[in-house]
């Protein structure tokens, strides 16, 4: 019983007293739970074969029927709702598209994808029609999930073995498993070209690789419902910065909307709105960056007066801004603009036009006429910071790709544990004893140590009995990035150390958990292995990554140094490095 171990279920540990002998005995009853799913994707479990691969997710909630389209298409020069014969070949007749008419063979070039996966059989009403109506079949519970917005294929493998069944010509249905799960090319030329069948057999990230297959398109579109209102697409936005408009008419927050500015959310709160199938856009001022990066905006002007009807001004502006990195990227570059500016205003009386205009009919004025002139000039001289030059010139980056490879960091000491014994570790065999459980399976541990030494006996903290001589030795001394990677540029305040996981291995020492008896392994008794060669010992870690084929990790980068720079005659050892399902099981 889940949920009840306290107080119900099966008992632990039972006592009870043999009749005949009068001994207790003691029962215990454990609890085993077993994993159904790994995090791990092996497409080689059996389990594999359980999932799902018939349902797609829209994304959506409370998918409506109203207004619902959905259709399949094949995409080679442009996308189309059907297939075409490879060239030189033919397609057999697509048996009983109609359930309720056997007789309804026709040919599959002539037959939409939608209804040729079976999803195009009824009407709107839901009733049998020959050849369909042309749209979806919309019924909930078996083509939709309309709560969780789930489209069904009826067929477990609609893009696998359904299609290898439909396009299949030998006369022969009863040899199509076997030729399905084969992996060499399938003789029949249409199902080499259209069967989709590593989107069962792999991972979804091989599939997508397999581009000449991958030309399936589910497209269509929905109404869902919901009332968490529509998503922003931020979060912690700043109020007053969230526009939302109708058609063109500017809403107004409290009146026809609000805002949840901690969750990122619009709620609309006019009912006719929602009704109206108005299109609603929302918009928001993306503040990010905002008060990152630092500017500086300055100006001068200066003006002198020659005299009462004379004055020349020069204007000086500049706006720099400050990069957060040395590479800037396209359409985000930091400036240094300066502008230059020379205005003049000269004004004087033109007695002239005065009398001018006296002449005039019915005018007589003794205002004095001014005559004024005036200009500007401005010279705009665009820059950039010299953090962002290249060689002399201001530079834009596209993508400098820096952030395509991504690492696993494997240096943390704590993070890494005694392992478990390998299972063919010196050529022992997998069905030898001392792989079974017991104290055998200990045997042959030799003793490891692992570590980081610590920053502090490089400094001037470090112990007194500790001297220049113990921290430059070979296997002590610090390790700059230069002596690995002499070609790498270091960013300022970037550190020129690198911390290194330190490995001391004793293969003549006796190590945790091995038992095994004196006599054997320590026949002098001196506390020396005898068999070094045949010993081993190993530390194992978690990867968080459990998917290394999506994760694009392609390799392992490592720097080992010799361990047997000072003794070159030693024979040396093996590293192994094991990825994958390891078990943990230290005591068997």
């Amino acid at each position: 019983q889940v949920g009840e171990f306290a107080n119900d279920g099966v008992d632990a540990t039972g006592v009870s007293t043999d009749a005949g002998t009068g001994n207790t005995i003691v029962n215990n009853n454990n609890l085993v739970l077993k994993m159904l799913k790994s995090a791990i994707t092996n497409v080689n479990e059996p389990i594999w074969d359980l999932m799902m691969k018939n349902i797609y997710d829209t994304g959506a909630y409370q998918l409506s029927q109203e207004d619902f389209k959905l259709n399949i298409f094949y995409t080679e020069s442009s996308p189309v709702n059907y297939i075409k014969p490879v060239e030189g070949t033919t397609f057999p007749l697509f048996n009983n598209n109609t359930p309720s008419d056997p007789t309804d063979d026709t040919e599959i070039t002539q037959t939409p994808l939608i209804r040729l996966f079976h999803s195009d059989q009824l009407n709107f009403n839901n009733d049998p029609q020959q050849n369909g109506d042309g749209f979806f079949d919309f019924v909930p519970g078996i083509t939709v999930i309309q709560q969780n917005g789930k489209i069904i294929f009826t067929k477990v493998e609609p893009f696998g073995r359904y299609l290898f069944d439909v396009l299949d010509d030998d006369g022969n249905p009863n040899n199509n498993e076997a030729d399905y799960e084969a992996n060499t090319p399938y003789t029949n030329p249409n199902q080499e070209k259209y069967v989709y069948d590593i989107l069962y057999k792999g991972t979804k990230t091989a599939a997508l690789e397999e581009n000449e297959k991958n030309k399936f398109q589910i497209k269509g579109r929905y109404k869902s419902s919901g009332s968490d209102g529509i998503a922003i697409g931020a979060f912690n936005v700043p109020r007053g910065s969230v526009k939302v408009t109708a058609g063109g008419r500017v809403l107004v927050e409290g009146v026809d909307y609000t805002v949840d500015y901690t969750a990122g959310r619009v709620q609309i709160l006019d009912e006719a709105l929602k009704a109206s199938n108005t299109p609603i856009n929302v918009s928001v001022e993306n503040n990010a960056v905002f008060g990152q990066q630092t500017r500086r905006f300055a100006g001068v002007n200066v003006e002198h007066q020659f005299n009462e009807n004379f004055v020349l001004g020069a204007t000086f502006l500049n706006l720099s801004e400050r990069p957060i990195t040395q590479k800037a990227n396209y359409n985000s570059e930091s400036v240094n603009n300066t502008i230059f500016g020379i205005n003049g205003n000269y004004s004087t009386e033109v007695p002239f036009l005065t009398r001018l205009a006296n002449k005039l009919p019915n005018i007589d004025t003794d205002v004095p006429s001014n005559l004024s002139l005036r200009g500007e000039f401005a010279y705009l001289a665009p820059g950039a910071p010299k953090g962002t030059n290249f060689d002399g010139e201001a530079t834009a980056y596209v993508d400098d790709f820096e952030g395509s490879q991504g690492s696993i960091d494997l240096l943390s000491p704590q993070a890494w544990f005694l392992s478990s014994r390998p299972r063919t570790v010196n050529g022992v065999t997998e069905d030898n004893p001392i792989n079974s459980p017991g104290i055998e399976n200990g045997y042959n541990r030799a003793f490891l140590n692992w570590y980081t030494i610590d920053p502090i006996f490089y400094s001037s903290q470090r112990p007194g009995e500790i001297n220049d001589d113990d921290i430059s030795n070979l296997y002590t001394r610090r390790v700059f990035i230069d002596e690995i990677f002499p070609q790498v540029d270091l960013v300022q305040g970037q550190s020129t150390i690198i911390p290194t996981l330190d490995l001391t291995y004793y293969p003549t020492e006796r190590g945790p958990y091995n038992f095994e008896p004196v006599s054997a392994s320590d026949a002098n008794g001196d506390g020396v292995l005898d068999n070094p060669t045949q010993n081993w010992a190993g530390i194992t870690r978690q990867i968080t990554s459990t998917d290394f084929e999506q994760a694009n990790v392609e390799y392992i980068e490592f720097w080992l140094q010799d361990p047997f720079l000072d003794n070159p005659s030693n024979p040396g050892g093996k590293l192994f490095i094991d990825l994958g399902n390891i078990s943990e099981d230290v005591l068997k």
